[in-house]
């Protein structure tokens, strides 16, 4: 009898504090590198040049290019073990930012993302930020704890391989973990 009460206390109090954790949630990470942000800005205008840096070296997942080339409305759409994805330029700022979005498993999960580019002196300040929603149940409240923190983690890593593309003198470095 004791059990089944503190079991459903614990319960209870896991769904209550779910309630809690805001349901939208946001990963920013930011980056300087020795580049001009209008060259950067152009350079990352063009999708065809993102999975230079978005992607690990050794994944060799095949894109589809779809609308312009570059700028608004330049899409890309893949598949990843089965799931489909699609990464869509929505609106460019000229030299200031780059908003687009990812639908992941035809539209079930969306993200928001914006590059926003700040000269620093003939270099370049870049700021990447991730916004998504979580669903309104419990347990997609707490895994977004871990889509935040695999997030950051990739971000962090893209950052650092668009570091080694426009900072040759980089090319030994590891990346970090």
């Amino acid at each position: 009898m004791v059990v089944w009460l503190f079991t459903g206390i614990v319960m209870i109090l896991f769904v209550l504090a779910a309630l809690l954790i805001p349901a939208r949630w946001r990963v920013k990470e930011t980056a300087d590198l020795n580049i001009s942000h209008f060259e950067l800005y152009e350079s990352l205008l063009n999708l065809k040049n993102w999975p230079r840096w978005q992607m690990d070296e050794d994944a060799a997942i095949p894109f589809m290019f779809v609308g312009p080339e570059r700028g608004e409305g330049a899409s890309q759409y893949w598949e990843t073990d089965g799931v489909p994805a699609s990464l869509k330029i929505g609106r460019c700022v000229l030299g200031k930012s780059i908003h687009y979005q990812m639908r992941i498993n035809k539209g079930e999960t969306i993200l928001r993302f914006g590059i926003f580019f700040s000269e620093n002196h003939g270099s370049t300040t870049l700021t990447w930020m991730c916004e998504g929603t979580s669903k309104k149940n419990s347990i997609e409240r707490y895994i977004a704890f871990f889509y935040k923190w695999k997030m950051k983690r990739e971000m962090r890593a893209a950052l650092f391989r668009l570091k080694k593309i426009y900072e040759p003198q980089l090319k030994g470095l590891k990346q970090p973990a």
